[in-house]
């Protein structure tokens, strides 16, 4: 799908970054500058599609983005040795998440640039790209672009998924290789305390101890407690414990940043979870509405499907189907839908579409006739339909 330039949209951005990033050199909204983010988002995208590791990272402004990991200790000159030995080794592996990104590519997933903005009080353009995989489903990565010496490049990326920016994930790690003496002279108080208390609670998650992991981090009562990054991974967490927990979970989270666009993707699954699907699709809407992203006309339908309003999912699929002919998860929600309304005459158009597409006809067979794990066939019906017989052969 072709970028759009867009205006004022996801102003949630501007309030993070503004103060983070204000000293970085201004780029004015020019024609000639649209022109570079653009040709600098295809680049991206191009780079992931094509695993050029090396692409991607080429433009990588990794001083900025170093710089900002080590943020917290900068100024510290007893610590300079420290941080630059930390920022090698963290730098000269920075290559696995573009090949992270690119290995979801090839196994099915999405990485599209989708739209750019200017924002004139930051003094500088964003970058958003669609992130969509099985494993995760639709996240968002706004880029912040840079002008390095000329060429334009990106410094960081406000990931929706974590509710960070990957700088301020880094700096974590950053904060927790930090001796303890150390790390106690740059975080007062209580904070560090729960700093601690929250590295605990990682590393108990890491060793396969959820629960107690999950203890820990409810134990933490100060300022941390309220942050985006620790409720994201509390929720993370819960989620491998009971549906109690992790409604739990959420519902702290909505309740600390019901505001936050970011979150939209999050409390979606907890809205369905609880069977609430009116505000399940609300929320996407609203999503839909501060990225201007039509791919997500495919969570509408996913939506209106578990709500059994199978029309209207089917219009939605269908939609996705005609815009995204290569995302086959659209043609099976059609065909579920459809099915469910013994539309089987449209199921079929699509099938032919498919075959046409170059699909192998056998394959389909087998994937419309198979068990899924639990041993249902929701297209069962489908499968027994006169329409099908006569279009197996």
């Amino acid at each position: 799908m072709p970028a759009q330039k867009l205006r004022f949209i996801l102003p949630f951005i501007l309030l993070i970054t503004t103060a983070l990033f204000s000293q970085v050199n201004p780029i004015e909204e020019t024609e000639d500058n649209d022109k570079k983010v653009e040709e600098l988002g295809y680049f991206i995208e191009t780079s992931i599609h094509e695993s050029n590791n090396e692409g991607y990272i080429s433009k990588f402004d990794l001083d900025d983005f170093g710089k900002k990991i080590t943020k917290m200790t900068n100024d510290d000159k007893e610590q300079y040795f420290f941080s630059q030995g930390f920022l090698k080794g963290l730098l000269e592996g920075i290559d696995e998440y573009p090949k992270k990104l690119s290995a979801h590519v090839e196994n099915g997933g999405y990485y599209d640039f989708i739209s750019y903005r200017y924002e004139s009080e930051a003094k500088t353009y964003y970058m958003l790209f669609r992130f969509f995989s099985e494993e995760s489903g639709v996240n968002y990565h706004d880029y912040r672009v840079v002008d390095n010496n000329g060429e334009f490049k990106f410094s960081d990326l406000y990931i929706y998924l974590s509710g960070e920016h990957l700088s301020d994930t880094f700096s974590r790690m950053y904060m927790t290789a930090l001796p303890k003496n150390k790390l106690a002279k740059f975080l007062k108080g209580d904070y560090f305390g729960d700093y601690e208390k929250f590295t605990e609670a990682v590393n108990l998650n890491r060793s396969g101890k959820p629960a107690k992991a999950y203890k820990v981090l409810n134990s933490i009562k100060g300022e941390l407690a309220n942050e985006k990054f620790l409720l994201l991974i509390k929720i993370q967490i819960s989620y491998q414990l009971d549906d109690e927990s992790y409604i739990a979970a959420i519902e702290e989270l909505k309740e600390k940043h019901n505001n936050d666009p970011t979150m939209y993707l999050t409390l979606v699954d907890y809205y369905i979870l609880k069977e609430e699907y009116d505000r399940a699709f609300d929320l996407i809407d609203n999503l839909q509405i501060e990225t201007n992203d039509d791919f997500l006309y495919y969570m509408k339908g996913n939506v209106e499907f578990l709500s059994d309003d199978y029309e209207s999912a089917s219009n939605y699929y269908a939609y996705i189907i005609e815009n995204y002919p290569d995302f086959f998860q659209g043609y099976a929600g059609y065909l579920i839908a459809t099915t469910k309304q013994q539309k089987y005459d449209d199921a079929i158009t699509v099938l032919n579409k498919l075959v046409e597409l170059e699909y192998d006809k056998d394959a389909i067979i087998e994937y419309l006739e198979e068990d899924d794990e639990t041993g249902i066939n929701v297209l069962e019906d489908l499968v027994k339909s006169d329409a099908y017989k006569t279009w197996k052969g």
